[in-house]
């Protein structure tokens, strides 16, 4: 498995891995005005394979939604992604922490994070990779639609559904 981040969205904080190994995923929430195809494509995957991941229905999201990206397409050093942090376990060294993400060097993991070995511990969140890097063909039908504020539109009219791009 590879794995490819850098900064995090406005907003975002740190992406940290959650699940378990093959299934790892971090957290982006959706804001207002963020479209579905920017966010797929920030992160390198389709938005016909983000919207099955998540077990989405087309048209429907939130500004707020939170909807989980797979950690499948990383580089060990394209700075230009958004970074992707670990948080160290009990029992976790560098060395293991790279071998399990995309066999990540310990010289990488000690010059992204500023570490020494040594310095690894319990807690700790270091960067182990960097997520998006290539353009995903779209789906048509995400390109229009932009992720609404619930209080700036009143609420109960929308309900979750994305409005087109224009109609906000």
């Amino acid at each position: 498995m590879s794995i490819c981040l850098s900064l995090a969205v406005a907003g975002q904080g740190k992406l940290i891995i959650q699940g378990k190994s093959p299934f790892w995923y971090v957290v982006h929430t959706m804001t207002t005005g963020e479209t579905f195809a920017g966010v797929a494509k920030k992160y390198g995957v389709t938005t016909d394979y983000l919207r099955q991941y998540n077990n989405l229905q087309q048209g429907y999201l939130l500004a707020g939604t939170k909807i989980r990206i797979p950690i499948r397409n990383l580089t060990k050093l394209n700075k230009d992604g958004v970074p992707v942090y670990y948080q160290i376990k009990k029992g976790d060294n560098l060395y293991q922490i790279g071998q399990q993400f995309n066999k990540v060097s310990l010289d990488f993991l000690k010059n992204w994070n500023n570490i020494k070995e040594e310095d690894a511990r319990e807690g700790l969140e270091i960067i182990v990779g960097y997520i998006g890097g290539y353009q995903p063909i779209e789906s048509k039908s995400d390109q229009n639609f932009t992720a609404v504020d619930a209080k700036a539109t009143g609420g109960a009219e929308i309900r979750g559904v994305m409005k087109p791009r224009g109609q906000e």
